[in-house]
C-alpha cells in the first residue's frame, strides 16, 4: 500500500509527531501487555478464561451446525442449552447468543466439532496470523525507514480494539485484513481481486455498508460484481446446508433487540452514534433518541456522498476514482463505523487501515504546503496519533465524564478534521474542471 508522495511525506513524520510520543506508545504497550499477561496467567485453565469471552457465542452457532441442529440455529432454547453444555462447570446468568448470519456458523462448523477450549485456541492462532499479515500490509504503507516501521508497529499493537479482539476471540481482525487487502488490490489496478478480499468483511456485514456505498458512488462495477458473486456463493452454500434461513434470522434479531440486557445487549457500552446518544440521553429507545440517531445517520450519509463525489480517474482503464481516493475511502470507513447500529470498542480494529491511510495523507499535505507546514494536516496527524490513548482511556475507565461517550465524540472530531483537510479536493470533484480540460485539448 504505497502512495505516490509517501516518500516525501515520510520525511515530515518526525516534525508532525515528536519522538516522545513514540516512547509513550512503547510505555503504553508495556503497560497493557503486563495487564493482559496478569489477566491470563491468573486463570487456571483455558475454559476458565474462554467461557466468558465473546467467542463462546460464535462457538454456539458453529456447535449447532456441527451437531446436526442447523434447523434450530436461531432458537434461544437450543442456544442456551449448547452454551450451558460448552462452558461447564461455569454458568452465564445473561445469555450471550449467536447473533451472526448463518453462513458464519457454516464456515466455522469445524470449530464446533471441538471443545470450546480447543476451538478458542485454534481461533486465537488464526487471529494472530491475521494480525501479523495486517501489520505487514500497514507497515508497507509509506513507512520506509526501520524507525518509522517500528513506530507504526508499536502504534498498531497498542491499539486497544486490537488487543480486545485478540483477548475476546472476536472476528474484527479477519475483516480488517480483508479491508487492507481490498484497498491494496484496488490501488494496484485489480478491482476484481479487491471485491473478493472485501468478502472477508461478511463476518461483520454491518461494517461494510458505507464502504460499499463509496464503491457504488465511484462506479467500481468490477469490484462490486466480484464482491456480489462471492457473496452469492457464500449465501448459496449456507442455503444448501441450512435452508432459507433469512426470515428466521430477521425474527431472531427483532427478539434480540427487544430483550436487551437479558441477552447481553448494552447500548450504553457501544462506541458509535448509538452509544453516544444512549449515554447522553440515558437510553436509546425514546423518541428523542430515535430523532438524534436518525439525524446523525442522515448527516453521516450526506457527508459520505460529498466525500465520494467522483472526479478524475487515477486508475487507467479502471473505475472513476477521485484524487486521494484512499483518504476519502478511509473517511467512508470511519463514518460507517459511527453509523453502525451494533458496535463495541473492539470493532474499531476495522479502522486501523483507514487511520494509517489518513495519517499519511495528512503527512503528505503537511510536506507539500507552501511554507512546509499545514495546520489542518498537523491537526489530523495529532488526532490520529493520540487515538490509541483515547481508546485506552475509554476501555480502562480513565475518562471521568459519564455523560460523554469518548470514542464516538473523538472519532467524529477526527472525521471533521479529515473533511476540512480534503475540502479543496471535494469541491473540485463537484465541479467541471474547465481549465484542466482546456489544457489537455491544447
Amino acid at each position: 500500500m504505497q502512495t505516490p508522495n509517501s516518500t516525501e511525506a515520510n520525511g515530515n513524520v518526525r516534525q508532525l509527531l515528536p519522538r516522545w510520543l513514540v516512547w509513550s506508545y512503547l510505555a503504553l504497550l508495556v503497560l497493557t501487555m503486563s495487564f493482559w499477561l496478569r489477566f491470563l496467567v491468573k486463570e487456571p485453565s483455558v475454559i476458565a478464561f474462554a467461557w466468558n469471552r465473546d467467542f463462546s457465542s460464535v462457538y454456539v452457532g458453529a456447535r449447532a451446525v456441527a451437531s446436526g441442529h442447523s434447523a434450530q440455529l436461531y432458537d434461544f432454547g437450543l442456544q442456551r442449552a449448547l452454551m450451558d453444555a460448552a462452558i461447564l462447570p461455569y454458568h452465564r446468568r445473561n445469555m450471550l447468543p449467536f447473533i451472526y448470519p448463518a453462513y458464519v456458523a457454516v464456515l466455522l462448523a469445524p470449530l464446533g466439532k471441538m471443545s470450546l477450549s480447543r476451538a478458542f485456541l485454534v481461533w486465537t492462532g488464526i487471529n494472530l496470523l491475521a494480525t501479523a499479515w495486517t501489520a505487514k500490509q500497514l507497515l508497507g504503507y509509506g513507512a520506509t525507514s526501520p524507525r518509522q516501521r517500528a513506530a507504526l508497529l508499536v502504534a498498531f499493537l497498542i491499539w486497544t480494539p486490537l488487543q480486545l479482539t485478540l483477548v475476546g476471540g472476536q472476528f474484527g481482525l479477519v475483516c480488517t485484513l480483508g479491508l487492507a487487502q481490498m484497498m491494496l488490490s484496488l490501488q494496484a489496478g485489480k478491482p476484481s481481486r479487491a471485491g473478493c478480499w472485501l468478502v472477508l468483511g461478511l463476518l461483520k456485514p454491518h461494517l461494510l455498508v458505507f464502504p460499499l456505498l463509496a464503491l457504488w458512488l465511484w462506479r467500481c462495477w468490477r469490484t462490486l460484481a466480484s464482491f456480489l458473486l462471492s457473496t452469492a456463493l457464500v449465501f448459496g452454500i449456507s442455503f444448501a446446508k441450512l435452508g432459507f434461513w433469512i426470515p428466521a434470522y430477521l425474527r431472531f434479531l427483532a427478539n434480540f433487540s427487544s430483550m436487551g440486557r437479558e441477552l447481553s445487549l448494552w447500548p450504553t457500552a457501544m462506541q458509535n452514534w448509538r452509544g453516544l446518544v444512549a449515554v447522553l440521553l440515558g437510553n436509546d429507545t425514546s423518541l428523542a433518541a430515535h430523532a438524534w440517531l436518525t439525524a446523525l445517520s442522515i448527516a453521516s450519509l450526506v457527508l459520505l456522498v460529498a466525500v465520494c463525489r467522483r472526479s478524475q480517474s487515477v486508475l487507467p482503464g479502471g473505475p472513476s476514482l477521485p484524487r486521494d481516493w484512499q483518504a476519502r475511502f478511509a473517511v467512508a470507513v470511519l463514518l460507517g463505523l459511527l453509523v453502525s447500529p451494533y458496535l463495541y470498542l473492539h470493532d474499531w480494529v476495522f479502522a486501523a487501515p483507514a487511520l494509517v491511510v489518513l495519517f499519511h495523507f495528512a503527512s503528505d499535505r503537511h510536506s507539500r504546503a507552501a511554507n512546509g507546514r499545514d495546520r489542518w494536516g498537523a491537526a489530523l496527524a495529532w488526532l490520529i496519533g493520540l487515538a490509541p490513548f483515547v481508546c485506552f482511556a475509554a476501555q480502562f475507565g480513565i475518562w471521568p465524564l459519564s455523560r460523554i461517550q469518548l470514542v464516538p465524540w473523538y472519532m467524529g472530531l477526527l472525521v471533521g478534521a479529515a473533511l476540512v483537510l480534503q475540502k479543496p479536493e471535494i469541491l473540485a470533484s463537484s465541479a467541471v474542471l474547465l481549465p484542466h480540460s482546456s489544457q489537455h485539448n491544447a
